[in-house]
């Protein structure tokens, strides 16, 4: 079972600002930044071969949901995935969601209404 994955550096350096920003543990961001990745269908996921970023572990990212979130990386998918396949689509949804999390937060300017726009 992969147990780790590593980031874009973009990603480290937009969770860092957004970790500020939003005084929020790093592990929450991460989970709204893979939700909004998640649900965003306009644009097609770029898979990134930069992995100088941070280092995380399967239970920062998903903890007692890790069920949850691989049940809709495979719904999105339209199939069933392994460990393998799973934690390459958290990648991508981890480096591209945290670039749609910050744009939202650019547009709306504070935490407030960029988590009622979350909900």
């Amino acid at each position: 079972m992969k147990n780790r994955l590593k980031t874009a550096k973009q990603t480290e350096e937009i969770l860092n600002e957004l970790e500020f920003k939003f005084k929020l543990p790093r592990n929450i961001i991460l989970r709204f930044a893979i939700s909004l990745s998640l649900s965003d269908d306009k644009q097609k996921i770029q898979f990134s071969k930069d992995s100088s970023g941070l280092e995380l572990t399967r239970s920062t990212l998903t903890g007692e949901y890790d069920a949850i979130f691989k049940s809709l990386i495979s719904i999105k998918k339209e199939k069933q995935i392994d460990d393998g396949e799973f934690f390459r689509e958290m990648k991508l949804h981890v480096d591209r969601g945290t670039i749609l999390l910050k744009n939202l937060y650019d547009f709306e300017g504070n935490i407030e209404k960029t988590i009622l726009k979350l909900s």
